[in-house]
């Protein structure tokens, strides 16, 4: 709902490492305000709501955001590879500047967290055998960086 009352339907996504906003697909629904939203990097899942007549609405909605394999961004020069992998995977950071409180967790599609620990070093190999085959998301951070890698387990 904005400032005048119009209700919507529409989502939007903001962008961290941009600082902007860009439209979502709609959801199939009334407009409303006062919904709640979480979002796992792939997911985002908007409920409730209230809609123009003071009815509680009793919906949840599950829209994907996916970003491709071929997406991975060398902005912050972090890379992840082989990709796909089954026994192993290699992330390097290419900038030692990088490293200062550098940290990974790795993520499941459903956004647990499956293991996580501190980067001490620019090649750093995780082993990745003992995973399900499927999609899984490294999330790598540190003092003033942050990037979220999408990568598929064989």
């Amino acid at each position: 709902m904005d400032n005048m009352g119009n209700y919507y339907n529409d989502m939007w996504q903001f962008n961290l490492s941009n600082l902007s906003w860009h439209e979502l697909n709609s959801i199939p629904s009334i407009g409303r305000k006062g919904g709640m939203y979480f979002n796992n990097s792939s997911t985002l899942f908007y409920t409730t709501g209230i809609t123009e007549n003071n009815t509680r609405l009793k919906e949840t909605w599950k829209c994907y955001n996916p970003a491709g394999i071929n997406e991975i961004s060398n902005t912050l020069n972090v890379q992840l590879s082989p990709n796909p992998a089954s026994e192993k995977i290699i992330l390097e950071i290419q900038n030692i500047e990088y490293l200062k409180n550098a940290n990974f967790k790795l993520i499941d599609n459903v956004g647990q967290v499956i293991c996580s620990a501190d980067l001490l070093q620019e090649t750093t190999q995780i082993n990745i055998s003992n995973l399900s085959k499927g999609i899984y998301y490294l999330q790598y951070s540190s003092s003033d960086s942050f990037q979220t890698i999408k990568f598929i387990k064989n």
